[in-house]
């Protein structure tokens, strides 16, 4: 899986991926790794953050909209219909 990231795009970082931020600029460390600086979101009084590219997640919209939705006797009916189909499968 290859994730692109541009400057402007929304991310999460931090110990527990909670914060967003924007993505600002990209650049290198002393040691050549790369980093990134992220403006948080709500800016506020709250400075720019540089961290390694590597410690990001994408905050992107499209990935929330293909969650599904189901109630619970729709989970029961799935997971009674996928027993099913394995059962019967295997006889």
């Amino acid at each position: 899986m290859t994730i692109e990231f541009k400057v402007g795009n929304n991310v999460k970082y931090g110990k527990y991926k909670n914060k967003r931020g924007k993505i600002v600029s990209f650049d290198e460390d002393e040691k050549g790794n790369p980093t990134v600086k992220i403006q948080p979101n709500p800016k506020g009084k709250k400075k720019n953050v540089v961290i390694g590219l590597y410690k990001i997640w994408s905050d992107n919209d499209e990935e929330k909209n293909e969650s599904i939705r189901l109630t619970m006797s729709q989970l029961r009916n799935l997971i009674k219909e996928s027993l099913n189909d394995c059962y019967n499968g295997d006889r």
